[in-house]
């Protein structure tokens, strides 16, 4: 049923980066994977605009773009929760996700792809095969990121997940404490740099160890600027590799 009510988000116009939302702040976490800084991304999904808007505010030289297939959510945005959108650094496209990241203009672009569509009944079958997966590969810079907002209890989970084990270097997981909502990201096998082999370093140090640490420093960075309404460091701090999650798990239940 179509009419079924999807609450997209909050927001606190006293606040504007409060969107009181726990997987976008999982989402900001993951921004600390990028060395030094995301210079331009990517995210699948408008919702309210909390993770462009959130990094925007973080990251003011950083370039947004957004892809939204219902113009409804993007005029409720707009003119409810202020988004102030442009066609420089904060881009907002009516599109199809499936069909965007197919442009060519799209291919090597991005230092993160968010990928946060959802509908009323969960996530369309168009965004759970292979090949849009490779297509939002595609759309990665060398080294860069792929993240996905995924609600644990939706039907086709478990294929978002074997396609992050399949795809990414050691996925890991920001799993939220009082919602649903886990955060799943990773750099893909074919976008690894010659300086982010996975293995160890010369000390046997193992690779996700390596990445940790780099997004610690970098989240204590963010948060000792005291631009958020929330701390990005817990969340870093609480980062798991996702196969041990799953080995712990017989079925897809995190909680």
């Amino acid at each position: 049923d179509d009419n079924i009510p999807l609450v997209q988000g909050m927001w606190d116009p006293k606040n504007p980066l409060d969107f009181r939302l726990e997987y976008s702040h999982q989402q900001v976490a993951v921004a600390t994977a990028i060395q030094p800084r995301p210079e331009k991304i990517l995210v699948l999904g408008l919702g309210v605009g909390a993770i462009p808007r959130t990094l925007r505010a973080l990251f003011p030289g950083m370039v947004a773009d957004v892809v939204e297939i219902d113009s409804e959510v993007i005029e409720a945005t707009r003119g409810f929760f202020q988004l102030r959108d442009d066609e420089q650094m904060l881009r907002v496209h009516n599109d199809d996700a499936t069909a965007f990241v197919k442009r060519e203009e799209c291919k090597g672009e991005y230092s993160i792809v968010y990928m946060d569509a959802y509908n009323a009944q969960g996530i369309p079958d168009t965004l759970l095969t292979e090949e849009f997966y490779n297509d939002m590969i595609s759309c990665l810079r060398p080294g860069g990121v792929l993240s996905i907002n995924l609600i644990d209890d939706v039907e086709g989970a478990e294929t978002v997940l074997d396609y992050a084990e399949d795809l990414l270097v050691e996925p890991m997981i920001i799993r939220a404490p009082s919602t649903s909502n886990q955060a799943i990201f990773g750099v893909p096998k074919s976008k690894v740099t010659a300086s982010g082999e996975p293995g160890s370093d010369e000390e046997g140090v193992p690779y996700h160890t390596l990445v940790l640490r780099g997004m610690q420093a970098r989240a204590g960075a963010i948060d000792s600027r005291l631009t958020l309404p929330f701390s990005v460091a817990p969340y870093v701090n609480s980062i798991e590799l996702l196969e041990d999650v799953r080995a712990r798990n017989f079925s897809w239940d995190l909680k």
